[in-house]
């Protein structure tokens, strides 16, 4: 299951949305307030970065525009 970490208001992000639905893919998201403050949290690195998509198993085997796919 993929997890996309994001903020209604980002064009990436939707960007992102975009992509998985065309392609089918299950995901399931997790909404971040910017505003709040959330990409602070000590779950993201130091600069505040949040990954936006996570997958628990990826196989780095297949060339990258596989491995959503797999």
């Amino acid at each position: 299951m993929l997890e996309l970490y994001h903020n209604d208001m980002s064009t990436c992000a939707q960007k992102v949305r975009l992509t998985l639905a065309e392609k089918g893919l299950a995901w399931e998201g997790r909404h971040l307030d910017l505003r709040a403050g959330d990409q602070q949290k000590p779950e993201h690195d130091d600069e505040g970065q949040v990954f936006t998509l996570a997958r628990r198993q990826c196989n780095f085997d297949k060339p990258p525009c596989e491995r959503l796919s797999c």
